[in-house]
């Protein structure tokens, strides 16, 4: 579906921007630098742009083809080809988020890309969960989040459920 919110598999745009839009209530993210877990075709950079939140933003993700759509949206981004579960982040952001990213995953991957990510970051990691019944969805209900998270190296947990009816998402604070 090359630049649109369907290569992502989001049910619309107006869904994609209301969760970005609760990732940034996260803290303070200008002039922060932040790390996109996941960042597909740089919808997420994009977006920090169109409210004026000037970041230095990096993202990752494991599609070529989506990193090629993403860098020439945004050529003022940083983005990479990798996995950070095989190579992780070096030096520490201050914020990192995924969105969307665990929707075809499995605990495994969730709780590797939570512990690598809340490793790589300074002061919060965001990220998001879709709510959902169908099986061949990752869907974790809200206490199986919350047990994992507890046994990261964070100092608060908040979940906000105020946005869409089938999504979650958790803010872990350092």
């Amino acid at each position: 579906h090359g630049d649109s919110h369907k290569s992502l598999h989001w049910h619309s745009r107006t869904t994609q921007q209301e969760r970005f839009k609760v990732l940034t209530r996260i803290g303070d993210l200008h002039s922060a630098r932040i790390l996109d877990i996941g960042c597909g075709i740089g919808d997420f950079a994009m977006f920090l742009k169109s409210q004026q939140i000037t970041v230095e933003y990096t993202g990752y993700d494991i599609v070529s083809d989506a990193l090629e759509i993403a860098r020439t949206k945004c050529p003022k981004a940083t983005f990479e080809n990798r996995n950070i579960l095989l190579k992780p982040p070096g030096a520490p952001f201050d914020y990192s988020f995924s969105s969307g990213l665990f929707a075809f995953g499995d605990q495994p991957l969730f709780e590797g890309i939570l512990t690598q990510a809340v490793d790589a970051t300074k002061i919060a990691f965001g990220f998001n969960i879709y709510q959902t019944p169908i099986p061949t969805f990752f869907s974790p209900d809200q206490d199986e989040i919350l047990a994992f998270c507890r046994t990261l190296p964070v100092s608060d947990i908040q979940v906000v459920d105020d946005y869409l009816t089938d999504d979650l998402t958790f803010f872990l604070y350092k």
